[in-house]
Parts: structure tokens; sequence; C-alpha cells
């Protein structure tokens, strides 16, 4: 990582939840407006196949975005 988004992570971490999701959302939606004409590079293809086959078939189950929530919550308050 370089410094600038060392130093640009080090204030968003700073901030409350609820700033950091308004922050998470605006940059999302600027690197979203920038790279809108870009395509999935072609390694992923298959990579994103695979994964989508392992849902289908049942060998993994995806998370609903509050099991995600609460796991991304549960990594921040402990450090792991």
């Amino acid at each position: 990582m370089t410094a600038a988004l060392q130093e640009i992570f080090g204030e968003l971490s700073s901030l409350s939840p609820e700033k950091q999701q308004v922050a998470a959302s605006f940059i999302h939606s600027l690197w979203v407006d920038d790279n809108r004409g870009d395509e999935v590079h072609p390694e992923w293809h298959k990579e994103l196949d695979k994964r989508s086959e392992e849902i289908a078939s049942g060998q993994v189950q995806a998370l609903s975005k509050e099991q995600m929530d609460t796991r991304i919550a549960d990594l921040r308050n402990n450090g792991n």
C-alpha cells in the first residue's frame, strides 16, 4: 500500500461507522465512474465461473449481507 493510501486509510478509520459508510459509498461511486468501461481481466473469468459453480452446486454457501456485515464488524473489532 502506498504512503498516500495508508494516510487516507488512517483518516477514514478514525471516522464513525456511519461516516465510514458514506465515505466508502462515495469512493465506490468514483471508482465505478472511472472504471465504467473496464472489462473483467481475462484471468478472472475462470475464477468467477468456478465460484459460481461452487455456489450453484451447493458446495459453498453464500452469506447474506447481514452475515457479511457481522463478519466484517467482528474482524474490525478483533483485529483478525
